[in-house]
């Protein structure tokens, strides 16, 4: 288990904010949101803590089995020069974990591994109810690798299972998406050869 502490002086902090008016006419009226870049102060603290180990106490061919885990706790806080504004520094979640389940024997590896990011802010808006979040976000991705000798090995890898959408909202608040990119399942097969 660790625990750390850091302060920040001059950290730039993204402020965001929305107009209706755009150089470009066939925005204007629009709701178009502006991002902007200050210099502030930040603050983050927290706890962080890992566990691994291999299950060898269980019958073969179940003793190659192993899981891996760890979980980051933090609170951090940011505020934007001559302007009052302040909150969580951006970019910094409140809870993030790994977990993972792996299998290794002889040339064979496969892992399983979620990964959550929680609830984190993106910028400042004019207002605190305004202000730009990024939603908590949960993935799952598998990889296996085979060995075929010290110089050539056969991977797989299926990244996103969930097909976890990037949300952003204005405020908290769930119910005021702004923006959701969908990404799919990523599959990937290679061969490596080192030389």
């Amino acid at each position: 288990m660790d625990f750390f502490d850091k302060e920040f002086s001059n950290y730039i902090l993204p402020s965001v904010s929305f107009t209706n008016s755009h150089p470009n006419p066939a925005l204007t009226g629009q709701r178009v949101q502006v991002t902007s870049f200050n210099n502030g102060t930040g603050r983050t603290y927290g706890v962080e803590a890992q566990f691994s180990d291999k299950f060898s106490f269980l019958p073969s061919p179940l003793d190659r089995l192993g899981a891996s885990a760890n979980v980051t706790l933090v609170h951090s806080e940011a505020t934007v020069a001559n302007s009052g504004f302040s909150g969580r520094l951006p970019s910094t979640s409140p809870v993030t974990w790994n977990a993972a389940v792996f299998y290794e024997k002889g040339p064979a590896e496969v892992r399983l591994a979620a990964d959550y990011v929680g609830q984190n802010l993106f910028g400042f808006g004019s207002t605190a109810a305004q202000n730009v979040y990024s939603r908590h976000r949960l993935t799952l991705d598998l990889g296996a690798q085979y060995q075929i000798d010290k110089q050539i090995s056969v991977n797989f890898a299926a990244k996103n299972l969930l097909n976890t959408p990037l949300e952003f909202t204005e405020g908290k608040s769930d119910t005021r998406p702004i923006q959701r990119e969908f990404y799919g399942i990523t599959l990937t097969a290679d061969v490596r050869v080192l030389l």
